[in-house]
């Protein structure tokens, strides 16, 4: 049986000095969440009070790391680093797994640069930690450099009720701006084309095929385009993450891989239909019912590399739930962890996610690399965290943007599963419905979208 659902403790082997704040203004957050953004390490996980679907756990409401006492970037062998690293922190560390850091694990290649810099993986020691929990919040400072915000917690409230009042970042009155596709339709109609005689050979079984909408020569403030998509979207695996010039906006539904002790539960997702459509009509779409059966079979085969026999189990298949722009399929795959096993064990056999390759998946990330116009980047990849005790939570990056301030170009991956029942017209809409909540945020009047 799995555990009971999980709240904030404070861990034992918790280096961090926990103060208890009580509390706070929706504004108070906000302007919690503009001065976290002004480091250049800073991690925003928010679940907007949405309790995640199916019978995975639910965690922290908020979680907001800014500063870094201590960082970790990409090498080659890069789990083993990182678990050293871990070990040696004995501390929460946030960051990032971009879906090129495959590369690193198997035999792959990527040939298109990196678009927005967020290199292949980062972990930090965050300075100044909050967690928002049962609608209460907890501060801690780390041990050996609390920084220069926090003196005492009166100062810090003080400070909050300052910066709400004065809060700088708004997205509102921007001049709109158009994200632009990569490909044209005819292109996107090639490469399924291509994709199909693989399946028909048998190459593969299903692959995640994605594509891409830009805008170049854009100045935003990234923390206020969040904060207002965010309000848009509520998405329960929201992120803004930023490592130096590159931001992260995530408004993604979906869950990777989540850890309890030796407990582990992921999330695929697969089937997508439009909030205007009627939702039970996923499940008498045997397209749809199929995507989500060969992702969740894959994920069950990744998540027994480091479990224990027989305890890979399928908590609930296909449970249909909805969210502000889309109805989707959600798999509840459960596992128990082998004992000699770790966290980063867990995650290593499982990256990159099934739901973003396909099957096989080396065949199928083989396959996306020859035909994708663009590197994926942190699209596709995982932010999330991992905690003093080895806990951790990763979403998938979907329904994202990633902006780099050197550049100043704006980027939105969107993707969907591709097999031999797909009609490439029908796929092609649906990587539109998932690109148009965000782009008509960001041009509402723009009659092509």
């Amino acid at each position: 049986m799995q555990p009971k659902k999980e709240h904030f403790t404070f861990s034992e082997t918790d280096r961090r000095s926990w103060n208890l704040l009580g509390q706070k203004t929706e504004e108070e957050e906000h302007a919690l969440i503009e001065w976290a953004s002004s480091f250049e390490h800073c991690a925003v996980l928010h679940s907007n009070d949405f309790k995640y679907p199916g019978p995975g756990p639910h965690r922290y409401e908020l979680l907001i790391a800014a500063g870094s006492v201590r960082q970790q970037s990409f090498v080659p062998g890069f789990f083993d680093v990182l678990e050293e690293f871990r070990t040696e922190v004995n501390d929460w560390i946030f960051g990032h797994f971009a879906y090129d850091l495959k590369n690193d694990l198997e035999n792959l290649t990527t040939h298109h640069p990196d678009p927005v810099g967020f290199g292949n993986s980062t972990f930090f020691t965050p300075a100044h930690l909050f967690i928002k929990e049962k609608g209460q919040w907890y501060y801690a400072p780390h041990p050996e450099n609390p920084g220069h915000f926090v003196q005492s917690l009166q100062q810090l409230n003080e400070n909050l009720a300052r910066f709400a009042q004065n809060r700088r970042s708004t997205f509102t009155g921007q001049t709109p701006f158009q994200l632009e596709p990569v490909e044209r339709e005819e292109e996107y109609q090639q490469a399924l084309a291509t994709i199909k005689k693989h399946l028909q050979r048998g190459d593969i079984y299903e692959v995640n095929y994605c594509t891409a909408f830009e805008a170049q020569d854009v100045q935003i403030e990234p923390i206020g385009l969040f904060l207002a998509l965010n309000a848009d979207t509520q998405s329960p695996y929201a992120s803004y993450y930023r490592i130096g010039a590159s931001h992260l906006m995530g408004f993604s539904p979906e869950r990777f891989l989540t850890t309890s002790g030796t407990s582990i539960w992921s999330q695929p997702i697969k089937g997508t239909a439009s909030a205007s459509s009627d939702p039970s009509a996923l499940l008498n779409d045997p397209k749809e019912i199929s995507e989500n059966i060969m992702i969740t079979d894959l994920v069950r085969n990744d998540l027994s590399r480091t479990a224990e026999k027989k305890s890979v189990t399928v908590l609930e298949k296909c449970g249909v739930y909805s969210f502000k722009h889309v109805h989707q399929l959600i798999t509840t795959v459960f596992a128990k962890r082998k004992s000699d096993a770790t966290t980063l064990d867990v995650i290593r056999n499982a990256f990159p996610m099934g739901s973003m390759t396909g099957a096989p998946k080396i065949s199928a990330m083989q396959i996306i690399d020859r035909l994708e116009k663009r590197r994926r980047g942190l699209y596709s990849g995982s932010v999330g965290y991992i905690s003093s005790n080895g806990d951790c939570d990763f979403n998938v990056v979907i329904r994202s943007l990633q902006y780099s301030e050197k550049t100043k170009r704006l980027h939105l991956n969107v993707g969907g599963a591709i097999t031999i029942a797909s009609d490439i017209q029908r796929e092609y809409d649906e990587v539109l419905l998932k690109a148009q909540a965000i782009r008509n945020f960001l041009a509402p009047n723009d009659p092509s979208q």
